[in-house]
This record gives C-alpha cells, sequence and structure tokens, in this order.
C-alpha cells in the first residue's frame, strides 16, 4: 500500500486536504467518488526518511505547545473583529511568535495565501500544529465570513481543553513523584548500599532471614544485569512505539487504555467530553452531521472511538438516526445517549452535546479529585510495605549477630 495526498472537494464544495493509504492514484480516486468527493489533486507521498532530519524533527525542533495555539487565537479573534487584513495579521503573527516551530509554520500559511489557497487549506498543511477541528472551523469561517467568530470559538474550545489538561497534569502530579523516587531510592540501594552490606554480613558466616536473601538476590541482579536490563528496556521502548506508532497498534492500544483500572474511566470521560465539545462546535458552525462526526472523532484522539464514529457515519448514511447509530457503536453511556435523543427530538443537537461535555469535564473533576483520594493511601502503603522489606533485610541480621555475640 501506498500513502497518497490528496486535495478535494465535497458535495458541499467544502475543500478537503488528506491523505489515504491505497494501492494506486485510481484506487483513491475511486474510494474518493463512493464518499461523494471529487478529487482534485492526488499525488504519492514518499515514504523515504532523512534519519537526521528525523532526530531533528523529534528532540531539536520546538514542540508548539496549546498555550500557544491559545493565544495565537487570541490575537485572531482581535485581529479579525478589529478589520485588519488576514494576510497582514497571519505575517505580523509570524514575525512575533515566540515559538520558532509555529513562526514558520504561520510564514508557511501567510506563502499560502499569497500564492491563493486558502487559509483553511494552509493550516491543514500542518496538522501536527493546527488540527482538523482548527482547520475545519476556519473553513466554516471562511464561507460565511466569520472568522472572527471561528477563532472566538477555537478560543474557548482550547482553553477549555488546557484546563483538563492542567487538572489531569495536577492530579497525578504527586503519585508520579511519589513513585519516581521511590524507584530512584530502590536503585541506590540495590547498586550502591546492599552489595556493601551483603560482602559484611558473609564475612560473619551466618544464616540470613527470607527478606535479607531477598534484598540481596535482587541487588546482585541488577549489579551483574544492568547492561542487559538496559539494552532490554531501550528495545522493549523502541518496539512498544513502532506498535503503538503502526494502525493495528494504536486501535488495540486506544481501546485497551480505556479499561486501565482506576485511570481508564477517567481517560474514557475527558475522551467523551473532548469529542462532544468538538462535535457541537462544528456542528453550529453549520457543517454537515456527517464531517461533524468526522472532525470530532479525529479531534478525541482515540483511533478507536474514531473507527466508532465512522461505523456510525455509515449507519446514518443508511438511515439511521443519531441515537440509535451511538447505541449501536457500543462507546457511549446511557445518560450520554438521553441527552443525544432530546438533541434530535428538539433539534438542537449542538446545544445538547455542549451540555454533554460540560457534565462529563464535571464528573472529570470529581474523579480526578476521588482518585487522588484513592491513591494516596495506597501508595503509602506501597512505599511503607518497601520500607518495611528494607528494613527487615537489613536488621534482622544484625539482631541475629548481636544475640550471637550476647551468647
Amino acid at each position: 500500500m501506498t500513502v497518497f495526498a490528496y486535495t478535494a472537494r465535497s458535495r458541499e464544495g467544502v475543500y478537503l486536504a488528506d491523505q489515504l493509504d491505497a494501492s494506486s492514484a485510481d484506487a483513491v480516486a475511486t474510494q474518493l467518488a463512493h464518499q461523494g468527493i471529487s478529487a482534485i489533486t492526488i499525488s504519492a507521498v514518499s515514504t523515504r526518511t532523512d534519519f537526521l532530519a528525523a532526530l531533528r524533527a523529534r528532540f531539536v525542533e520546538e514542540r508548539v505547545p496549546l498555550e500557544e495555539l491559545v493565544a495565537f487565537c487570541r490575537q485572531m479573534h482581535a485581529l479579525t473583529r478589529a478589520g485588519i487584513p488576514i494576510l497582514r495579521a497571519i505575517t505580523g503573527l509570524a514575525e512575533s511568535a515566540r515559538n520558532q516551530t509555529l513562526g514558520r509554520a504561520l510564514a508557511d500559511v501567510a506563502d499560502g495565501l499569497k500564492s491563493g489557497r486558502e487559509l483553511s487549506a494552509s493550516f491543514q498543511r500542518h496538522p501536527k500544529i493546527f488540527p482538523l477541528l482548527f482547520a475545519s472551523a476556519v473553513r466554516v469561517g471562511e464561507s460565511t465570513g466569520q472568522l472572527e467568530t471561528a477563532f472566538g470559538q477555537l478560543v474557548r474550545h482550547l482553553e477549555l481543553e488546557r484546563d483538563t489538561r492542567r487538572r489531569i497534569a495536577a492530579a497525578t502530579r504527586y503519585p508520579a513523584l511519589v513513585i519516581g523516587a521511590a524507584v530512584v531510592a530502590l536503585v541506590v540501594v540495590n547498586v550502591f548500599v546492599v552489595p556493601v552490606f551483603s560482602q559484611t554480613l558473609s564475612s560473619f558466616g551466618v544464616a540470613l532471614p527470607w527478606p535479607t536473601r531477598l534484598l540481596i538476590g535482587t541487588s546482585n541482579f541488577f549489579v551483574s544485569s544492568w547492561p542487559w536490563l538496559v539494552v532490554s528496556a531501550a528495545a522493549a521502548t523502541g518496539l512498544w512505539r513502532r506498535w503503538v506508532g503502526s494502525k493495528n497498534g494504536r486501535l488495540t492500544w486506544d481501546r485497551w487504555r480505556l479499561r486501565i483500572p482506576v485511570f481508564g474511566h477517567l481517560l474514557e470521560r475527558a475522551t467523551v467530553a473532548r469529542y462532544a465539545r468538538a462535535f457541537a462546535l462544528t456542528l453550529a458552525a453549520g457543517v454537515p452531521i456527517l464531517r461533524a462526526l468526522e472532525v470530532a472523532a479525529r479531534s478525541a484522539d482515540n483511533a478507536w472511538i474514531e473507527e466508532r464514529a465512522r461505523g456510525m457515519s455509515q449507519q446514518i448514511e443508511r438511515g439511521e438516526t443519531l441515537t440509535r447509530a451511538a447505541a449501536n457503536s457500543g462507546v457511549f453511556e446511557p445518560l450520554f445517549l438521553q441527552m443525544v435523543s432530546v438533541g434530535e427530538e428538539t433539534g438542537a443537537l449542538a446545544e445538547m452535546h455542549t451540555n454533554i461535555a460540560i457534565a462529563y469535564e464535571e464528573a472529570v473533576d470529581y474523579d480526578l479529585r476521588r482518585m487522588s483520594e484513592l491513591l494516596e493511601p495506597m501508595l503509602i502503603v506501597a512505599v511503607g510495605a518497601v520500607v518495611l522489606l528494607l528494613a527487615l533485610g537489613v536488621y534482622l541480621p544484625l539482631w541475629s549477630l548481636s544475640s550471637g555475640i550476647r551468647g
């Protein structure tokens, strides 16, 4: 299979730019035609990767944090509201951008505008910086002459996304610090302390209790096998990243991680909230429901939910209601389905999906507080067990030695 990049127009006249895996350019054109999309250009994408360029992109290229994207949308909202021409606004923001990667992307967007490319299509050329929802909202703003409204909606959406990420990071920071400190302490004890302690005990020739034997055995394993452990960890990390980066691997992992104890339910609610808010934003902007489903599914950043949403689109095309299609997907909870059903009956799907997003975000806040309450005692017990094992391993043989000396 070869990757082909294409530009096309939908039945509604919306400009599209994306990539597809297919055996030939004719197969791409046929697949698009079945979807009611007229191809404009189709070209094969080279799969050869420059190793140095990949390293630079991975480790040297500056990432664009969500805060920078929020600031950019806020500035564009103010500039378009003031009547500043789009090209002048983009050029000025590219020159003044603090983030070099964002500055280069905006410069390319400005070049695209000069060459006659649409603003949304120029944004779509940088999918790692500007997500699909971003380009879709801008496309609707272009077609309706309401770019100011589009950027204002993006500001609100991205700010909510940023706040959710901050809350999740704050809730997981303490457990991560405790676990990291415990791991570092165990490595230091096993590599530097226990070997010296073991040599001292062996010189006395006393029988060692099982906690001490376990401690010494673990230390000997780390000291003698650390090169193999490092190589194995690096190889496992590389294989894991390659598997997760594949289509089937990511689909499987995105489904599994929604079922992780404690964290899975929290992640599922956060993902559904992101999906609902993206669907509400695109649908309220006048995007057709099938296109809104596609944008919302890809904005959810979960391959399994994206696949389920594509199945929903196919059912809707066959005449099913959105509520029944969502129920058949096996993704959404009864609360979600009930609210979607009310939205369909009242003709307020966008508003109802906004309410769904708010309800799920409040549930995420509650889950985060509850997760902290559950994890703290679990971490205290786990750290206490490790400290107890170390204490028994060290002090039991010392007590045996002192008893032998007194005897």
